[in-house]
């Protein structure tokens, strides 16, 4: 897995590709409760590139949502890759999280929140 970070405005942008899986998952949780420990509070998480994400992927982001909730912020998802959206589609965890087709629509909806 690998993350690219841009700070925006409103939000922070983190660009994931690879995998997330059981050997990284861990990784990107500490990425980014760093970034909510430094005040970071607005997530849009890109993962158009993520070729493969696991359950232990899945939890890792579902605790950082949880986190984030704790302290008012939000995550958003865009731009699935085919394979990460059937995943959500299956373990119907659209529900849980705010997923986007773009990340413009991502951060439009970051404006009305």
């Amino acid at each position: 897995m690998k993350a690219t970070i841009e700070t925006k405005p409103r939000h922070t942008r983190i660009a994931l590709s690879g995998e997330i899986d059981l050997y990284n998952a861990s990784e990107l949780k500490s990425l980014m409760l760093g970034r909510i420990e430094g005040g970071d509070r607005n997530f849009i998480v890109h993962l158009a590139q993520v070729a493969y994400i696991d359950s232990t992927g899945i939890g890792a982001l579902l605790g950082i949502l949880g986190d984030l909730k704790k302290k008012n912020g939000s995550l958003k998802l865009a731009e699935l890759s085919p394979g990460v959206n059937k995943v959500f589609q299956l373990t119907r965890l659209t529900s849980f999280f705010e997923i986007y087709e773009t990340e413009q629509a991502a951060a439009e909806a970051l404006d009305g929140d």
